[in-house]
């Protein structure tokens, strides 16, 4: 949690998801690292699936998401309208779909004396002064100011209707005020009983694969929901305990859906399954993200090539936690001239065994500065092949025989930066002498060898 809090940023939410037993723990931990002012709330979900069935204690058919922020800085994003809740507007002009609700206020503090300024008349539609007058005649008020009022009347936001019809006459005009399906949000509140449960969440997972191969994943529309009230539709959402992947299948989905860009980091331990073809849960973990993503283009082409998808980047990356690529200097060793000795012959080759250009590669990407993500283009220059960074902005050759040639070509490049492998120079000084005068000759501001 003190790392999550760390990692999130200034405007982010954490959602938790906890059951019973120790949802009270937790909040207690949150108040102390989050601080209680960042609590948001508690969400109580139906799971759809009972528990503690034949004990002596009640069965259990919710568990809980605790929201908590960073910084009174983050904001919960309200919810689309479904169509039940769309059905009350039930109006319509050449605006669009809308309601009416009466401009005098109604239930607690509705009198002139609770908010004076609120007191006031307004013109009829027959120019008439009509008042705030409640049920048996008492002074009421108005939902709003004077001000206010007249930006409403200007933006076409009051709607005058004839109330009752009395014995002479058409009944009297009272005012309504307007509110317009279009574009509105509502609330989210801390019950959630409108999405489908664990059930259908397995059902989903069954379906993609064909097959049975996790037990217990949390619902698509679940995590979907936590994404969109969370934040914006090109935010970074990370899943501490990624299981069988649902956190990246809603994060495609809802890009999918609204066009947005967000992306996903998940972390999951490679705990065993006892199968053969996903051997552990990050096996099914990456083969749902392929599968969810095939299934997202061909949603968004209609068949079609990935051409005719939408320019987001539908890619992932998988990597792996290992020590670095390059063996460390051992600080620790006696200062002799044997132990230094052997110390430096060890680091004439540094790179450790078995590693591949990729694994140099990325660990590289890091330690100058960039994002794992960073787009990465494989060349071919000189006869070998180079890694262009970033669009160009670093250079990275891993090749173990450096010449002459390449060296010029990687210049012709004109990166802002480049990386080589000292082993590339075999020893060479005057070769590495060389590439340095080259570099500088092109205007290259940062060369190094690793």
């Amino acid at each position: 949690l003190y790392l999550a809090r760390n990692l999130l940023a200034e405007d982010g939410l954490i959602f938790i998801s906890i059951d019973d037993h120790e949802q009270s723990r937790l909040i207690s931990l949150c108040d102390e690292i989050f601080g209680e002012e960042n609590f948001r709330g508690k969400i109580t979900r139906s799971t759809g699936t009972p528990t503690g069935q034949g004990n002596d204690i009640l069965v259990n058919l919710i568990d809980y998401v605790v929201v908590y922020s960073k910084t009174e800085s983050a904001k919960l994003v309200g919810m689309d309208f479904t169509e039940k809740d769309a059905s009350i507007y039930d109006q319509e002009d050449q605006k669009g779909r809308y309601l009416t609700r009466p401009l005098r206020k109604t239930g607690g503090e509705d009198r002139r004396e609770d908010r004076p300024s609120m007191y006031f008349p307004v013109k009829d539609p027959d120019g008439k002064d009509v008042y705030p007058i409640g049920p048996g005649g008492y002074e009421s008020r108005w939902r709003c100011g004077p001000t206010k009022y007249n930006e409403l009347e200007q933006s076409g936001l009051i709607e005058w209707k004839r109330i009752g019809t009395p014995e002479k006459g058409e009944g009297a005009w009272r005012p309504y005020q307007k509110f317009y399906l279009e574009g509105r949000k509502k609330q989210p509140s801390n019950l959630w009983i409108d999405l489908e449960g664990n059930k259908k969440a397995s059902l989903q997972l069954k379906e993609l694969f064909g097959e049975k191969v996790f037990d217990s994943p949390k619902p698509v529309e679940l995590l979907s929901r936590c994404i969109s009230i969370g934040g914006n539709s090109d935010g970074i959402i990370l899943d501490f305990f990624g299981g069988s992947g649902t956190t990246a299948h809603a994060v495609i989905d809802l890009n999918n859906k609204d066009g947005g860009s967000r992306k996903f980091i998940l972390i999951q331990l490679p705990e065993p399954t006892e199968r053969k073809d996903y051997p552990a849960i990050t096996d099914i973990l990456k083969e749902r993200v392929r599968r969810v993503t095939q299934r997202a283009v061909k949603e968004a082409t209609g068949g079609l090539p990935l051409e005719g998808a939408s320019p987001h980047d539908r890619g992932f990356r998988v990597f792996k936690l290992a020590e670095s690529n390059f063996t460390p200097w051992d600080a620790d060793i006696p200062k002799d001239a044997e132990s230094l000795g052997t110390q430096l012959q060890l680091h004439v080759d540094h790179v450790r065994d078995g590693r591949s250009s990729d694994d140099l590669l990325f660990e590289l990407l890091l330690k100058s500065g960039f994002p794992i993500t960073t787009p990465v283009e494989t060349k071919a220059v000189g006869g070998k092949t180079v890694y262009s960074v970033a669009g160009g902005a670093l250079v990275i050759c891993l090749d173990r025989a450096l010449t002459p040639d390449l060296i010029r070509a990687i210049a012709d490049m004109k990166p802002e930066r480049i990386v080589c492998l000292d082993e590339g120079f075999a020893g060479n000084d005057q070769l590495k002498t060389n590439a340095v005068q080259t570099f500088k000759m092109k205007g290259i501001a940062s060369f190094k060898t690793v």
